[in-house]
C-alpha cells in the first residue's frame, strides 16, 4: 500500500512557535517506524529548505528507539539533516539523499506552474521515470543519486535555475558554505548511510531489502561523493 501524507510546514504559530504541522508531523513519522516490519519499505520526503524546522537530533534520535532490523528506510530532503541524524556513537538506519551539504540551505530555484520548487525531488523522480520509460527497470542509489546530481547541474548550466541557486561547489567534495546574505548557496548533494545497513550499489529505490541480513543498523558512517571517489 502507498500513503501520501503532506504536511505544510511554513505556517508559523503564534508566537513565533513550531508551525503546528510539526507536532503532527512527529506524531506520522513515529508511527511509520513503529508500524513497520522487516521487508518494509518506508519513504518520506522532507521539504524543508533552512533544515531548521525538522530537528535532525529528534529525527535521529526516534529512528534508534524504534528502528526493526529489515524495514528499508529512505529519506529524500531537500536541506541536509546530517547533524544530529546520523550519529558515530550510535548506528542509524536509513538513507539520506540530500539536495545539500549540511553547511548549505535549499533554493527552491525551479519554476514549476509559476512557482519555484526543490529540484533535487523533481530530478530524483525525472531520472527513475527516464529508467522505467527505458525499460531499465528503477535504479539502484547509486546511480539514482548521480544521474539526480547530472540532471539539476544541466538545467543550471543551461540557465534554467533560479539565480539564487549557484550550483554545485567546484570540488564537491569541498562544499562551499551558504554566504550570509541568507538568499544565495551552492548545492552539493549528500547520499549518506551506514555501510551495514545496505548497499547503495546493489539495492535498488525503494525496494525491500534482498539480502538476509539487510536493514541493520550497524557499520561506519558513509558519504557519498567523498566516500565515492577515489
Amino acid at each position: 500500500d502507498v500513503e501520501v501524507y503532506f504536511l505544510d510546514l511554513s505556517k508559523q504559530g503564534a508566537s513565533g512557535q513550531d508551525p503546528p504541522a510539526v507536532a503532527a508531523f512527529k506524531t506520522k513519522f513515529t508511527a511509520l517506524l513503529t508500524g513497520a516490519s522487516a521487508g518494509d519499505v518506508r519513504f518520506v520526503y522532507i521539504d524543508d529548505v533552512t533544515g531548521k524546522v525538522v530537528n535532525g537530533v529528534w529525527v535521529g534520535g526516534t529512528i534508534r528507539q524504534y528502528f526493526k532490523p529489515g524495514v528499508n528506510l529512505t529519506m529524500v530532503t531537500s536541506s541536509c539533516l546530517f547533524n544530529g541524524l546520523l550519529d558515530p556513537s550510535a548506528p542509524t538506519a536509513g538513507i539520506l539523499l540530500a539536495a545539500c551539504h549540511e553547511s548549505q540551505f535549499n533554493i527552491r530555484a525551479q519554476k514549476t506552474n509559476n512557482d519555484l520548487v526543490d529540484p533535487w525531488i523533481y530530478a530524483i523522480t525525472a531520472v527513475i521515470k527516464k529508467q522505467v520509460q527505458r525499460q531499465g527497470g528503477v535504479p539502484c542509489y547509486d546511480v539514482l543519486f548521480n544521474e539526480a546530481k547530472r540532471s539539476v547541474k544541466k538545467l543550471f548550466d543551461g540557465g534554467q535555475l533560479d539565480p539564487n541557486y549557484k550550483g554545485p561547489s567546484p570540488d564537491e567534495t569541498k562544499p562551499i558554505p551558504s554566504g550570509n546574505s541568507g538568499n544565495t548557496s551552492n548545492q552539493d548533494p549528500q547520499l549518506i548511510f551506514y555501510n551495514g545497513y545496505f548497499d547503495p550499489g546493489a539495492q535498488r529505490f525503494l525496494f525491500p531489502f534482498e539480502a538476509a541480513n539487510g536493514g541493520q543498523a550497524k557499520g561506519d558512517v558513509t558519504r557519498y561523493p567523498d566516500d565515492e571517489l577515489p
